[in-house]
C-alpha cells in the first residue's frame, strides 16, 4: 500500500480478504517511525474468552499465550489451518481433539455448530466427507482419519456445554459416513491406508519437510484403523445418550471387532507394542481403548520405554499423535513425563519454537530451519492436547460425562514435582470454575471455586488422611457442607475424595 501523504495519518482496510502476519516493511518513511506509526487490526471471530491458565513455570505460560493468539488467529468464520498463506482452509485433521483445548479459552459453541454444517454440506451420497470443509478444495480422500471432527466435535460439545442438539442434528450424517467407510474395508477387514498419515512428524533432517525418521513413522494403515475404532466407540455412546438401543449393540460389535482386528494385526506381544512403537502408535491406541486387556502394564512398560528411554522425553509426533500424546501418558499416571515433555527447550518441541521467536505454535517443530514451500508459521494443529492437559490435568478442572456442561465438576489435579502452582479459572454455563493450588515443603494448598447450581467432587492430589486437611482453617469434619467420601484414617495412602456443593472453599495440608 503506497501512502498519499496525509499528515492526519491514513487508514487502509480490505473488505474481501485477510492477512496472517508477524512483521510490516515500511519504506520512504519521512523520520524515524516508532512502534505507534502503524497500527494493524485484529480480525477474528468475535468469541469470548473463556479461560486464563498461569503456573510457576514462564515456558508453560507462554505455550499457552502462543497458543491463544494461534487459535484466535485461526478463526476465520471458518477454523483455518493457517491464516497467513494461500490456504487459509477448514482442514478437518487441524482439529479433531484439538477444538476440546479450544473450548477452555474461548466459547466455540455457536461457532462449531455453524462449521459443523459446514461438514455436513460436504457429504457426498454416498457418505464420503471431503478432507476440507467448506470444500472448496475437492479432497475426498475417503479417510476415517482427517474428517475425525464429525464425531469427536458433536461430543465434545455435549461434554463442554451440556448440548446433545449436535448429537441428535449430525447422527444420520455420521451413520452414514460410517456405512461408507465399512464398505471400504479389505478381505482382512482393515481399511487401506490412511492418505496423510501422522502429518509432519519431525522429520529426519533439520532442513526438511517429510518424511519424518522412521522410527516417527506410524503405520497409516494402523491410523486409519484405530480412528474407525474410535469412530464406532463415540457412535455407540451417542446411540445410547439418544435412546436407539440397536444401534448401541450394533456400533458396540463394530468397535469390537475392530479392536480384535488391530490386535490380530498390528499387536507385537513379545515387544508390547502396536506397529513398530511409535510415540503416536502408542498414545491413540492408548487413548481409543485398543490396548489388550491382559497386556496394560507390559504396554505402559513399553510406551514410557519408548519417551523416556529412546526419545529422552521429547516429542516426537505429528498431527494426528500430539492431538492425544499428553492425555494418553498422563492416563497412566505420568504427569511428570508429560510436564518434562511439553517444557523441554531443544528440537524437537514448543520450547524451541519460542527460543527461535515464535508467538504462535509453528507448522513444523523444525520452522526455523525447513525448506520454506510448505511451513506456516501459525499452525494451531500442532498444539495438541496440551492446553486440555493444562486445564483438565494440571488444575484438575474436569466436566463429568454423567452430568455434562459442568453440571456436576471433578477435580483431580495431577501434579508434576517440577511445578509448584497452577490457577486455571474457566467460564462455565452455570458461572466461573476455578482451581488454584500451591506446594512448598511446608504445606499444600488449594483454593477451588464452585459455580452455583452444580457440585464437585474433589480427589486430592496428597495420599493422607482426611484429618491432616483443613478448610478455611478448620477441620473437615466441622463442615456439614464436605461428605468425605473415604473417611478411613487408617489408610494414609489412599487420596482423600469429598464431595461439596457450590462455593469457593480454601483447603490445606501441613506436611
Amino acid at each position: 500500500y503506497t501512502l498519499k501523504g496525509d499528515p492526519a495519518g491514513e487508514i487502509w482496510e480490505p473488505r474481501f480478504t485477510s492477512h496472517g502476519f508477524r512483521f510490516a516493511e515500511l519504506t520512504g518513511f519521512p523520520g524515524t517511525p516508532t512502534l505507534t506509526s502503524l497500527e494493524a487490526r485484529v480480525l477474528g471471530n468475535d468469541l469470548e474468552m473463556t479461560g486464563n491458565f498461569t503456573c510457576s513455570d514462564p515456558l508453560l505460560n507462554q505455550i499457552i499465550q502462543n497458543a491463544r493468539w494461534g487459535i484466535r488467529g485461526n478463526f476465520m468464520s471458518i477454523p483455518t489451518d493457517c491464516p497467513q498463506r494461500d490456504e487459509r482452509q477448514g482442514w478437518q485433521g487441524d482439529r479433531s481433539s484439538q477444538t476440546r483445548s479450544e473450548t477452555f479459552l474461548f466459547d466455540v459453541a455457536a461457532f462449531y455448530t455453524k462449521y459443523l454444517d459446514e461438514i455436513r454440506a460436504s457429504q457426498r451420497p454416498n457418505g464420503n466427507v471431503s478432507d476440507v470443509a467448506p470444500a472448496l478444495w475437492q479432497f475426498y480422500s475417503a479417510s476415517a482419519v482427517w474428517p475425525a471432527i464429525q464425531t469427536v466435535l458433536p461430543e465434545t460439545i455435549y461434554l463442554k456445554y451440556g448440548d446433545k442438539r449436535l448429537l441428535e442434528r449430525h447422527y444420520a450424517g455420521n451413520a452414514l459416513w460410517l456405512e461408507f467407510l465399512l464398505k471400504r474395508r479389505g478381505a482382512d477387514g482393515l481399511l487401506p491406508a490412511d492418505t496423510y498419515g501422522d502429518w509432519v512428524a519431525p522429520p529426519q533432517e533439520i532442513d526438511a519437510v517429510h518424511p519424518p525418521a522412521p522410527d516417527d513413522t506410524t503405520d497409516k494403515v494402523l491410523i486409519a484403523n484405530a480412528f474407525l475404532a474410535k469412530h464406532f466407540s463415540i457412535m455407540a455412546d451417542t446411540a445410547k445418550l439418544l435412546g436407539k438401543a440397536d444401534d448401541v449393540a450394533k456400533w458396540g460389535r463394530e468397535f469390537e471387532s475392530a479392536r480384535r482386528t488391530i490386535q490380530d494385526r498390528f499387536w507385537d506381544k513379545e515387544l508390547a507394542v502396536f506397529s513398530n512403537g511409535t510415540q503416536t502408535s502408542f498414545a491413540i491406541t492408548q487413548a481409543f481403548g485398543l490396548v489388550p486387556s491382559t497386556s496394560q502394564d507390559a504396554f505402559a512398560k513399553s510406551f514410557l520405554q519408548r519417551v523416556r528411554e529412546k526419545d529422552r522425553s521429547h516429542i516426537r509426533t505429528g498431527v494426528i499423535g500430539t492431538q492425544w500424546l499428553h492425555l494418553a501418558l498422563d492416563d497412566l499416571r505420568q504427569s511428570d513425563t508429560v510436564f518434562t515433555m511439553a517444557t523441554q527447550k531443544d528440537y524437537p518441541s514448543w520450547g524451541y519454537m519460542i527460543d527461535h521467536g515464535a508467538t504462535t505454535i509453528w507448522e513444523l517443530w523444525n520452522g526455523n530451519t525447513a525448506e520454506p514451500s510448505m511451513n506456516s508459521g501459525n499452525h494451531i494443529a500442532m498444539i495438541g492436547d496440551s492446553i486440555t492437559w493444562c486445564f483438565e490435568r494440571l488444575a484438575g478442572i474436569q466436566t463429568d460425562p454423567s452430568a455434562p456442561g459442568y453440571r456436576h465438576i471433578f477435580f483431580a489435579p495431577s501434579i508434576p514435582m517440577a511445578l509448584n502452582e497452577v490457577d486455571a479459572s474457566h467460564h462455565t454455563l452455570y458461572g466461573p470454575v476455578r482451581s488454584h493450588w500451591k506446594k512448598d515443603p511446608a504445606e499444600f494448598v488449594w483454593n477451588v471455586e464452585i459455580p452455583p447450581n452444580t457440585d464437585a467432587t474433589l480427589l486430592f492430589p496428597i495420599p493422607a488422611a482426611a484429618s491432616t486437611f483443613t478448610e478455611s482453617n478448620k477441620p473437615l469434619s466441622t463442615n456439614p457442607e464436605i461428605k468425605i467420601l473415604n473417611p478411613s484414617e487408617a489408610d494414609e495412602v489412599q487420596p482423600l475424595m469429598i464431595q461439596i456443593p457450590s462455593g469457593i472453599y480454601h483447603f490445606k495440608h501441613a506436611r
